[in-house]
């Protein structure tokens, strides 16, 4: 079982979505029904209660993992008298909200916003080009990439490219790109929270006296997941989470133009596995916790009428306006990757 969980040492993470798909392919769930429905003992019950409640959702973030599960949906049967038949049953649920992301995943918009922070189009992939060097970073056209070179990305190219390359080197394409989705489904499903979250940031970010200062607020939008589902949605600033630090390459972008880009970061905490229950957790064991194995960054684009009205918001004294505030998350709501 501690396969599937993070390792403390850094370069062997990221593993656990491989060798659950495979355990999953050669008969893991059939395995785990047997195992629920035979001779129990209570070391059993814990190690089983630990792999359906800590470790089994988290997995449901990657697509790789939730097409071998797919077919196994129905497999697990319990008595209803079971000890264990209440967390199979919210596994259950999980997995399903799991599997319908999946499914709606295959049939999603496709559309792209051009990385030229003043060019507001929104077109499908196939009508972008991407950068030659960083390979993730689309454009319109030549002069849009002319434009954003200049202004910005010919001191991120590089960093972005190492960036994405050691994410999907670690991860996997599709799965980053399952990630990115899971953020956008969360983030157009909370607009009340998002919306209290905001008016929070604002409070926290205010007064601003000076453009400079102003500008440096990069507003980053935290979506923390232990499912396919987040647990936490928060606006944060860059040098909010001393543990958490944000890649220069995304502030600069960010920086570059104010209000039309807001940076959505996935996070995942590692999941560290102690052998034994009753034994004190070690300081790197503690310390291990407020790692992340997960830290994706999607800049998120919004119409230049947002920019304007987030910055209104910005610069308003004596509370936030309700009528700017439901304007501005409505057009954010329009924003794309």
């Amino acid at each position: 079982m501690e396969a599937f969980a993070d390792p403390q040492e850094e370069h062997l993470r990221g593993r656990s979505h491989l060798y659950f798909a495979r355990s999953v392919k050669a008969g893991l769930v059939e395995t785990l029904e047997k195992l629920l429905n035979g001779l129990r003992t209570p070391q059993l019950d814990r190690e089983l209660r630990t792999l359906i409640e800590g470790l089994l959702p988290r997995l449901t973030i990657y697509h790789s993992v939730l097409s071998e599960l797919r077919p196994k949906r129905a497999v697990l049967s319990l008595s209803d008298d079971h000890p264990l038949r209440p967390i199979v049953d919210v596994f259950q649920v999980e997995l399903e909200q799991a599997l319908r992301r999946y499914d709606a995943y295959s049939t999603r918009s496709r559309l792209r916003a051009c990385a030229e922070g003043t060019c507001q189009k929104i077109l499908p992939p196939s009508s972008l080009k991407s950068c030659g060097g960083c390979g993730i970073t689309l454009y319109c056209s030549g002069a849009c990439q002319k434009r954003h070179w200049r202004a910005v990305h010919r001191r991120t190219c590089v960093a972005l490219h190492e960036i994405n390359s050691a994410s999907v080197s670690r991860f996997g394409a599709r799965n980053i790109s399952f990630m990115r989705f899971l953020v956008m489904t969360a983030f157009k499903e909370n607009k009340d929270p998002l919306t209290d979250e905001l008016v929070r940031f604002l409070d926290g970010t205010q007064p601003r006296t000076n453009d400079a200062v102003r500008r440096a607020v990069v507003p980053i939008i935290l979506f923390e997941f232990e499912g396919a589902t987040p647990v936490n949605i928060l606006f944060i600033q860059a040098d909010t989470i001393p543990w958490l630090p944000i890649p220069l390459a995304y502030v600069e972008l960010a920086q570059q133009y104010p209000g039309r880009i807001f940076l959505h970061l996935f996070v995942q905490r590692i999941l560290v596995l102690h052998r034994d229950s009753s034994v004190e957790r070690t300081k790197e064991e503690v310390k291990a916790t407020k790692k992340y194995l997960h830290r994706h960054i999607f800049p998120f684009y919004v119409s230049g009428r947002c920019a304007e009205m987030y910055q209104l918001l910005r610069q308003s004294r004596g509370g936030v306006l309700q009528s700017l505030l439901d304007a501005t998350m409505d057009e954010m709501m329009l924003g794309s990757y």
